[in-house]
């Protein structure tokens, strides 16, 4: 099992104060504490004192308002820039209710209050998870540290203002709102949080200013059967057709998820599959009904993938390689490096392919290494572009080079890379962003897709500008972008 680091961490200037840390001790010894701390010193003078000093960690065991225990720590940490108060938090996997949790935000807050920080910030330290190496998540800040902060800034939202002028803010990434909508998914797919605490923040993300939240959070209100939630999805706000890159079959689609979300929740049963057909109206229908319902169905579309991408969150645990190609090297990051090359690792698990009538689910008999990047020239530093004969001498040329028995990847190969296992459109999400374009994908392959398209082993090109979506492919072009795959025969 992987193990994540999760750190609630507040700054200050200024040494921390003895009976300040006593006194959040005592807050997180109670029951009522949103992450509850068992296992403290009977005697919290003292342990408040080594603390102050820069002591060893305090290990201690945390538990979440769901049951789930956790192990973790306490440190103080002296640095030339301040002093460094640290709630560790260590889980296997990336469990939700810590990251997801407003109990654990309003305790960055509240923990800035008892021991005076100036800031405050939740961030995942280390983490082997697709997609989730969002750091910092949030970030508090001081009166003083608040008037100084630039509202404009495009890669912060502040959530909550309190009366003395603190701010909370929410941390944006290169990914946008990708950590919300995955919180989200998290919270509708799994049977392990209590029906009040979904229902609070599926409330709550109804109103988010991220469309794909809002779509979300619809959907689960429906799979959930949440009839308190009625209201507020009558009023979700559907995106218009180019608002966030939304397209005008996407809208028709979450109009017609919209429609049968409120049947769903005014107590209409889904059909049963026998009741399902493509080709006539009340066939869709049924179709359409199971799936926003989240239920098994006959054949697989463009409104399946939709529903199915707006609501299967990433895994948070992926099977890892047994072993390493020999001249293959993984760094703290988690990029697998060769002599001159980047490579991310892809597992063995299922994905959806394909688009339309086309769609299938696919699960590649072993994971396999794909370039991070595509070739760059190294007199100009930019993409190469050549023939399908040019990039499969260039992958020979390569494996001498590297060390390692390189070649192009399949088309499917290709396409899960890009879109990792959740059927998105974009290896971003579901909306075109040109400013996406060379954000990670779900695996970490980086710059997929509108910009330049990339051979396949087949001759097909994906990821064109003509048509950037992940399951695109042209078998028209002459001239591609070349990414390479390390062989299976180089494993061992």
């Amino acid at each position: 099992m992987i193990s994540t680091r999760v750190s609630l961490s507040w700054l200050s200037s200024q040494v921390f104060a003895p009976d300040r840390i006593r006194s959040f001790l005592v807050y997180l010894a109670r029951e009522t504490s949103p992450l509850h701390v068992s296992d403290l010193p009977s005697n919290l003078y003292t342990a408040s004192e080594s603390l102050s000093k820069g002591c060893p960690r305090l290990d201690v065991a945390l538990e979440a308002s769901n049951g789930h225990r956790h192990t973790g720590g306490i440190e103080v940490i002296k640095g030339s820039g301040g002093n460094d108060f640290k709630l560790l938090i260590e889980t296997e996997g990336v469990t939700a209710e810590v990251l997801a949790s407003r109990a654990v935000v309003d305790l960055l807050a509240a923990g800035a209050r008892i021991l005076g920080a100036e800031s405050g910030t939740i961030a995942i330290e280390s983490a082997q998870v697709p997609g989730l190496i969002s750091v910092p998540i949030a970030t508090w800040l001081s009166p003083v540290r608040a008037a100084n902060f630039d509202r404009s800034h495009t890669k912060a939202i502040v959530v909550l203002e309190e009366w003395d002028g603190a701010i909370l803010a929410i941390r944006r990434t290169e990914q946008g709102f990708h950590f919300e909508r995955q919180v989200v998914r998290q919270l509708i797919s799994r049977s392990d949080f209590t029906r009040n605490l979904v229902e609070s923040e599926l409330r709550c993300a109804l109103e988010s200013e991220d469309w794909e939240v809002r779509a979300s959070a619809m959907l689960g209100a429906a799979r959930l059967g949440l009839q308190s939630l009625g209201l507020a999805v009558k009023r979700v706000a559907i995106p218009d057709r180019g608002a966030s890159g939304v397209t005008g079959d996407v809208r028709h689609m979450l109009l017609a998820m919209h429609r049968a979300s409120l049947l769903l929740l005014s107590g209409t049963l889904p059909p049963d599959t026998s009741d399902e057909a493509p080709n006539t109206r009340p066939g869709m229908q049924a179709h359409l009904l199971r799936c926003v319902a989240g239920l098994p169905v006959t054949f697989y579309e463009d409104f399946f993938l939709l529903t199915t991408a707006l609501t299967q969150p990433l895994p948070l645990v992926v099977p890892q390689p047994t072993s390493l190609p020999q001249g293959l090297e993984r760094d703290g990051n988690g990029i697998y490096r060769s002599r001159n090359l980047e490579f991310v690792w892809v597992p063995p698990i299922a994905g959806w392919l394909g688009a339309g009538r086309n769609a299938r689910q696919h699960t590649p008999a072993q994971g396999y290494f794909i370039a991070r990047w595509p070739l760059r020239s190294p007199a100009s530093d930019e993409y190469l572009q050549t023939s399908l004969a040019q990039a499969r001498g260039a992958a020979a040329e390569y494996s001498m080079s590297e060390g390692l028995s390189l070649g192009l990847p399949s088309a499917d190969e290709w396409e899960m890379a890009a879109r990792g296992p959740d059927a998105r459109l974009f290896p971003w999400g579901n909306g075109w962003q040109m400013e996406m374009l060379t954000a990670a994908s779900p695996w970490g392959m980086r710059d997929c897709v509108g910009s330049i398209g990339q051979w396949t082993a087949g001759g097909f090109v994906c990821g064109t500008e003509r048509d950037p979506r992940c399951a695109g492919r042209s078998d028209r072009e002459s001239a591609a972008a070349i990414r390479l795959k390390i062989n299976p025969l180089a494993s061992s």
